[in-house]
């Protein structure tokens, strides 16, 4: 039996009210997000999604374990630790002296120029995510600026370095950017809004998206040995009823 709850099974907060807002906060989820001065909320919602896979993985374990040992268990997950299990690095940093608040410092948090959210000059946003020097020796040369290559070890924060990607990102808008980096491989893409995605041709070719009328079905993302995804079996109001009495009793 799993027990997936907020807060786990034990402990002071165990029958206490919390949302992912609230789970995350105590997690740590939130603390490290977003840009300097305030964290950032995650959509869609991390904890819950999160934990609801973790709750997934630990079945399947745990169901493998039953095959083995013929034993059974009680699975205790909760929505927090879920979270919690993440931040391993930022307990660390904590642990030896680093405000563990601060953003917009480090390698992953918008602390480099070579990792971090672009604004285009349309308002929409650029991913760079050109960690590795390769990649950003070819960011660095496609934006027309190979002198940035040579600058990706300069002490962190890099707000300098940054400033000057920033100002050459907004001179274009998204599309421009799109289109200069569809075909240099070095970890850069747009930023996607919500009626992009079912468009970007990834996304398409895999045809996880699927749309009848204005319901859009998004599937889970697992080939099982090639085959493409099967459609999800519509609910049906005369099985679910029987499923919820027979559950009652």
């Amino acid at each position: 039996m799993a027990s997936l709850s907020g807060w786990g099974q034990d402990g002071p907060f165990r029958l206490r009210a919390g949302h992912d807002i609230t789970y995350m906060a105590v997690g740590g989820g939130l603390s490290g997000s977003g840009p300097a001065g305030a964290p950032a909320m995650a959509f869609p919602p991390v904890a819950d999604h999160a934990a609801a896979v973790q709750a997934a993985c630990a079945v399947a374990a745990a169901l493998f374990a039953r095959e083995r040992d013929g034993q059974g268990a009680h699975l205790d997950l909760s929505l927090m630790e879920t979270v919690l299990g993440w931040q391993a690095a930022s307990l660390t940093a904590a642990a030896r002296g680093r405000v563990p608040a601060v953003r917009e410092q480090g390698l992953l948090d918008g602390g480099t120029a070579c990792y971090r959210l672009y604004r285009a000059a349309d308002g929409g946003f650029l991913a760079v995510g050109a960690l590795e020097p390769k990649f950003w020796a070819a960011f660095c040369e496609a934006m027309g600026r190979p002198d940035w290559a040579a600058r990706q070890d300069e002490p962190l924060p890099q707000t300098g370095l940054a400033d000057e990607v920033a100002a050459a990102v907004a001179s274009r808008p998204l599309s421009h950017w799109a289109e200069l980096f569809r075909g240099i491989d070095c970890c850069v893409e747009p930023v996607l809004d919500a009626a992009m995605v079912p468009e970007h041709p990834q996304v398409a070719a895999r045809g996880q998206v699927r749309r009848s009328g204005d319901l859009v079905e998004v599937l889970f993302g697992l080939r099982l040995d090639g085959a493409p995804q099967p459609p999800r079996t519509p609910l049906r109001e005369a099985a679910a009823a029987v499923i919820l009495d027979a559950w009652s009793r």
